[in-house]
């Protein structure tokens, strides 16, 4: 076996090693503390897992509805919101962990597999299988900063497992002579799981990234994203088909979610609550969230740069074009796409306004950033000095580790701890985006003012009678309502209504209305002794999707297979 390979054992185990000890370095943080970091969206993933790892407990294979969400009339959050990342954490969780180490081990996982994806890329783009480019992409790919900004500025945990599934995505776009059908599909099957906006943005760079290969590439590419998206179909279908039943204009009205709010310089100036938002960046150690991206843009850009400078410099007469031009490009498209200089493609580009966060797009440049630098770093290698190699790979993982740590260091760990995670505040909380949109509450949301009160422990009242709670679960409630008086009482539930919500009364459905002025559910009960049921199940566009998604699996797995076979072909004598 040559030198430049990596297949044996030995060479397995030392890349297993580094990419453990980088994923370790990349959230050394989180172990270092009892707590959680106050991120933007600490909050309600600590409450989205508590209660999708009770649906786990339950039985329940995919928890969509979360009981406790806004102030505990419940919200359908996980027909909207992609479960790849929660259904992690909530499946450690389930399995016994403690809330804060299922975070913390569920993160390292993440990251660990993303360094894994970055090492099969660096490793095939940069050095033609070579062992310390793997690394070197993997390392730099977690300890740029932009990791430490989802996980610590801004606990994006949804955001940060889309670092799995970039670095497939393009290790399928770069095959020659054309894209990997099957492995394009599944890693944007796996970003659409995991942040939907991310999978958007990467669908429209991946049909311009293969553009050059004509009309049979883009042909590839389009017909794997269609698989892709038949793969997350049990999410993507429901997520995309109800989204006219619940309030999302409360993002598109809320000025905090304008894309044109968030780019990197001069952006747009509004007041939210009377307040301006990013009136001005309070100096260059800025710890607001935009205030980090607009200082490790330039970072990671300059080191893009000095990193394809090397390569221009190094660059020997008679070698082939360097297929690297093309990610310095990625490069600084993403960091365009960035700058108010973008902002047609925002506003007319259909959905991209939905994005909501231009710097998003740093995902792609810190790709580029990690590919370029760790393919500098393996010419200097090959070519010039290898103790200036040594010294640069050196230099500048320290520098992207002081970054990261920086940004740790500049987040809040006094605020969330273990008790604050079980109060109401957090337990609780309101989503309005996700509220039902038969629900004329979200206009007390809006004014601050609460839904009313909220009986956890029984989730009924108003009843004329008695009511015995004897099963409280996410999707199924049973209850024992005795009605002594004469007629037909409204019994109604501190419960939120929404399609697949049903209601049975000694085994037989009974048509349900709302209750105003929440649009909570109410059911008629007549006299007498009787067991109430109340259910959440698929609907049957619902269960549609999920026969899509089997059906889309099932297709990828016979894809891979077939490809397997011709590449293995038949056994030839030497």
């Amino acid at each position: 076996m040559s030198r430049g390979r990596f297949p044996g054992t030995p060479r397995i185990l030392m890349a297993g090693a580094a990419l453990l000890a980088v994923a370790g370095l990349s959230v050394a943080p989180l172990f270092f503390h009892t707590t959680l970091p106050r991120g933007d969206d600490v909050g309600e993933h600590v409450q989205f897992v508590q209660d999708f790892s009770s649906g786990l407990r339950q039985g329940l294979l995919y928890p969509r509805w979360l009981p406790h969400t806004n102030l505990g009339y419940g919200a359908p959050v996980f027909i909207f919101y992609p479960p790849l990342a929660t259904a992690l954490v909530a499946g450690l969780h389930a399995a016994g962990l403690d809330l804060f180490a299922a975070f913390r081990l569920g993160i390292f996982f993440l990251t660990l597999a993303a360094a894994a994806g970055a090492f099969l890329l660096g490793s095939r783009r940069t050095g033609g299988s070579s062992l310390a480019a793997g690394i070197l992409t993997a390392a730099f790919w977690v300890l740029l900063p932009y990791h430490a900004v989802d996980l610590f500025s801004r606990f994006a945990l949804a955001e940060a497992a889309t670092f799995v599934f970039l670095p497939l995505l393009f290790l399928a776009l770069d095959r020659r002579p054309q894209p990997h059908l099957a492995g394009t599909a599944a890693a944007f099957a796996g970003l659409a799981l995991s942040h939907l906006p991310t999978a958007y943005l990467a669908a429209w760079i991946s049909l311009a990234w293969v553009l050059p290969r004509g009309r049979r590439g883009v042909g590839v590419v389009v017909l794997a994203l269609l698989l892709g998206v038949g793969c997350a179909a049990l999410y993507v279908g429901p997520a995309v088909l109800e989204r006219p039943l619940i309030h999302s204009d409360w993002l598109e009205q809320n000025p905090l979610y304008r894309f044109d709010v968030h780019y990197l310089f001069f952006p747009r100036q509004v007041e939210f609550q009377g307040d301006p938002i990013h009136s001005d960046v309070s100096g260059w150690l800025d710890t607001t969230t935009l205030g980090q991206i607009r200082l490790l843009v330039p970072l990671t850009l300059g080191l893009a740069a000095f990193a394809w400078l090397c390569r221009l410099l190094l660059r020997r007469p008679g070698r082939p074009a360097d297929p690297m031009h093309r990610y310095m490009a990625l490069a600084l498209c993403a960091t365009l796409g960035m700058t108010r200089l973008s902002d047609p493609i925002w506003r007319w580009l259909p959905g991209f306004a939905s994005v909501a966060f231009p710097w998003r797009l740093s995902l792609f440049l810190t790709l580029a950033a990690a590919l370029l630098m760790s393919a500098a770093l393996a010419d200097l290698w090959r070519y010039s000095s290898r103790r200036l190699a040594l010294g640069a790979g050196m230099a500048t993982l320290a520098l992207s580790l002081g970054a990261s740590l920086w940004i740790a260091r500049s987040a809040d760990w006094d605020t969330f701890t273990p008790a604050h995670s079980e109060t109401p505040v957090v337990r609780l909380r309101a989503a309005g985006a996700f509220m039902p949109l038969s629900n004329p509450v979200m206009r007390g949301f809006r004014k601050g003012r609460t839904a009313g009160p909220a009986v956890l422990t029984s989730a009924l009242g108003g009843a004329v009678g008695k009511v015995t709670p004897l099963e409280i679960s996410n999707h199924r409630r049973v209850y024992q309502v005795t009605v002594p008086t004469a007629g037909t009482t409204a019994l109604s539930f501190f419960q939120f209504d929404y399609p697949g919500w049903s209601i049975l009364i000694d085994g037989h459905v009974t048509p349900h209305s709302l209750r105003p002025p929440f649009g909570t559910i109410a059911v008629p009960v007549p006299p007498g002794e009787h067991t109430v049921v109340l259910r959440f199940r698929n609907t049957l566009q619902r269960k549609v999707a999920a026969c899509v998604s089997a059906f889309s699996l099932a297709l990828l797995l016979a894809l891979t297979l077939l490809g397997r076979s011709r590449t293995m072909g038949p056994r030839r004598s030497v």
